[in-house]
């Protein structure tokens, strides 16, 4: 029942092969769900209040309306109290596997060398270059050829009556960059629209494009510095190597746990009652 409300599907909407499809995923959940509680019991370790109200909120963002949680709670038989001790239930088992999981998953700065060294190549970096943009929309209805306003931007540029960033803060309609001065930060030919590409990375450092337009809108582009493609640093990349070796050794510690128990529990499965059993009511 819990994972027909939890995935929001109807059972009586479902074939008999999803049925029973679903039947199985929610035995295997169950079995699990148990090893894990009877682990955690043993192996106790307190969430905080503020993270158990923390998931609480989070349990609630999946939900449309605000009452939506509420309807489904009552489908399930579960009033708020014991909604909320179901999941600080969860964050009790999630507290322990941290615990469990925190020190032996944990990357040592040899560790994330060694992977470092032998996967260098694989992390080259491509050229990229840092820029500066004036930017005006193409999609203003009001609006549709706009090349007599950047091109009077550009003029005063030219003319240098205005520095560039004041000009980006003042007429740039790009919100995330023209609080900045249209600062883009560094960027790559990939992280970038192709048209827009092709003139930035044509730049030669420090000089300003002519105005161009592209699918977008009209651009004027100040291009700052280029850096050439390269290797990385290991310093450079030592934050990110270390996370992903982290998150893979927590993922093989979980299955081994996971197996573990499952080893080493006495489970017994009456087939015949699942593939007969519907949802409780």
């Amino acid at each position: 029942r819990e994972l027909v409300w939890r995935h929001g599907k109807g059972w009586d909407q479902l074939s008999s092969t999803e049925q029973s499809s679903l039947r199985l995923d929610a035995t295997n959940d169950l079995v699990d769900q148990q090893l894990l509680k009877q682990w955690s019991t043993k192996n106790p370790a307190m969430a905080t209040a503020t993270q158990t109200e923390h998931d609480f909120q989070q349990f609630l963002k999946q939900f449309e309306s605000p009452d939506g949680w509420q309807e489904r709670a009552e489908m399930q038989g579960l009033n708020e109290p014991q909604l909320r001790q179901m999941l600080a239930e969860e964050s009790g088992q999630q507290a322990a596997l941290e615990a469990y999981l925190v020190e032996r998953a944990r990357v040592t700065d040899e560790e994330a060398q060694i992977w470092f060294l032998g996967h260098q190549q694989e992390m080259h970096i491509p050229e990229c270059v840092r820029a500066n943009h004036i930017f005006l929309s193409g999609h203003d209805k009001k609006k549709p050829d706009r090349t007599a306003e950047i091109n009077a931007i550009y003029q005063r540029l030219i003319q240098k009556e205005v520095e560039f960033s004041e000009l980006a803060a003042k007429f740039s309609e790009d919100d995330r960059s023209n609080k900045k001065g249209g600062d883009l930060e560094w960027l790559t030919r990939n992280r970038v629209p192709k048209e827009f590409a092709e003139t930035v990375f044509s730049l030669s450092p420090n000089e300003i494009s002519k105005p161009f337009q592209t699918p977008l809108g009209w651009h004027i582009v100040w291009m700052r510095e280029r850096l050439a493609p390269r290797l990385p640093l290991f310093t450079e990349v030592r934050t990110e190597i270390s996370a992903m070796l982290e998150s893979q050794k927590r993922e093989a510690l979980l299955q081994k746990l996971m197996h573990e128990l499952r080893e080493n529990a006495r489970i017994i499965r009456n087939e015949r009652l699942i593939q007969a059993t519907p949802p409780a009511q």
